[in-house]
């Protein structure tokens, strides 16, 4: 008789579990689209703190920047609720970076912040190696500090090491790689980059970070004009994104870095000028992506995606110049605001 318990709108207390079923497997499956439908389909107050967190990170993969925002915050707190303070604070750095992503400086050092304290007293652990990649390695970066920088990566990376964690073991290789660049180490810089990818085309990394390694990586590669290097990894994240059923955050960064290699047809527009074109359309309003750890829509100098590649110069972005953003790079915006961000549009 338990099928015929009913709550609020009258559907069955079973078609709700059912529906959380398919959402967890759906999750499991990365198939966040059915999952973040079939968590629809369930009172948010039935959810338990990891099915919050997953939730909220479903819907970050479709862009529900909001919903989002909601769940997280949701999510943290239910982890609190739980004594749960090393998964509180993770929430919190989602939080953080997400409302930095979108310009409200405040809030997003407020949570990372929060996220500090959470981890007062807590054995070392992954989320520790998160965190000091928020306040050191990033903020390095956008201060014009590479040496700084570089030295907060390689304790990610150590960290990583010691627990056993590709996740930032490839972080830390790729902070340490892109500071290495703005301190003129080119060669040095984009070695450790490419040997940080090699866990991503492994799948050894979770989606959230590939995703954000990839724009990472392609953004550097165009910063020093390395074009053929920067093509072969738009082509894999291209490959990379064709495997999810639905990704429209990490989607939309690949299409709007990706240069083509064809040079500009006679009327002035690349392929990746058309592509830009069309990704915009599926831009939340607001200019604002929506990830799971913060972005926005940058523009580069007209967008990399609507200019023909350069050939290459041994010319390059001065030490602590501001620099441009391509993607949905979490770590990318943990900085002072330089200048207003602009949707990512043809010029």
């Amino acid at each position: 008789m338990g099928s015929v318990l009913t709550v609020g709108g009258g559907q069955r207390v079973d078609e709700h579990m059912h529906s959380l079923t398919q959402a967890r497997e759906a999750y499991a499956a990365r198939d966040w689209a059915t999952a973040a439908l079939r968590f629809d389909a369930v009172p948010t107050g039935q959810l338990a703190a990891d099915d919050l967190a997953d939730y909220a990170d479903a819907v970050w993969w479709l862009g529900r920047i909001e919903d989002n925002l909601r769940l997280s915050a949701a999510a943290c707190d239910a982890f609190l609720a739980d004594s749960r303070p090393v998964e509180a604070a993770g929430a919190a750095l989602v939080l953080g970076v997400l409302h930095l992503a979108r310009g409200d400086e405040p809030q997003g050092m407020g949570w990372i912040g929060r996220a500090g304290h959470l981890l007062e007293g807590v054995p070392v652990c992954p989320v520790h190696g998160l965190l000091l990649h928020l306040t050191g390695v990033e903020p390095s970066l956008q201060a014009g500090q590479p040496a700084a920088a570089v030295d907060a990566a390689r304790q990610v990376r150590d960290l990583g090491r010691r627990l056993g964690q590709p996740d930032l073991v490839a972080i830390g290789l790729n902070g340490e790689g892109r500071a290495l660049i703005r301190s003129g180490h080119v060669i040095d810089g984009l070695r450790l980059l490419d040997e940080a990818m090699i866990a991503v085309l492994d799948g050894e990394l979770a989606p959230f970070v590939s995703g954000t390694l990839y724009c990472h990586t392609i953004t550097a590669c165009h910063e020093v004009v390395d074009v053929r290097r920067m093509a072969r990894w738009t082509d894999l994240a291209e490959r990379w994104l064709a495997t999810f059923p639905a990704a429209v955050a990490f989607g939309v960064c690949a299409r709007c870095t990706g240069l083509s290699s064809t040079s500009s047809t006679a009327g002035g527009t690349t392929p990746s000028a058309q592509r830009c074109r069309s990704c915009r359309t599926s831009m939340p309003t607001g200019s604002t992506m929506p990830p799971r750890h913060g972005t926005s829509w940058p523009r580069r100098a007209g967008c990399a995606a609507t200019r023909a590649p350069q050939a290459p110069t041994t010319r390059r972005t001065p030490v602590g110049a501001t620099r441009s953003r391509v993607g949905p790079c979490c770590s990318s915006w943990v900085a002072t605001p330089r200048e207003p961000r602009r949707p990512c549009a043809p010029p």
